[in-house]
């Protein structure tokens, strides 16, 4: 699959498509770079979060966001990981 064109979080990448989907900075302005459901005032909602955790979080519902009705968790597993691994918050 190709990566998401557009603004997408640098975290989980989620499409950002209406402002109030953004994530916060510390000062409350939008963050540029990640959504609400990863970042909120300038912190990761879940900071102890691992890549491989994010992975196995989005693989659950991966299929049906990407219209893959028989794509298992784990046949997605691949495709996540290399959609994360070039995304900030994975960046080593």
């Amino acid at each position: 699959m190709d990566k998401p064109e557009g603004t997408f979080c640098q975290s989980c990448s989620m499409p950002i498509t209406k402002s109030e989907d953004f994530g916060t900075e510390a000062d409350g302005s939008q963050s540029k770079d990640y959504c609400k459901y990863c970042y909120q005032q300038g912190k990761f909602v879940s900071p102890e979060m691992s890549m491989d955790d994010m992975v196995s979080y989005l693989a659950s519902n991966w299929g049906e966001w990407t219209q893959r009705p028989n794509l298992t968790a784990e046949q997605a597993k691949p495709e996540i990981t290399g959609i994360l691994s070039d995304l900030k918050r994975w960046q080593t």
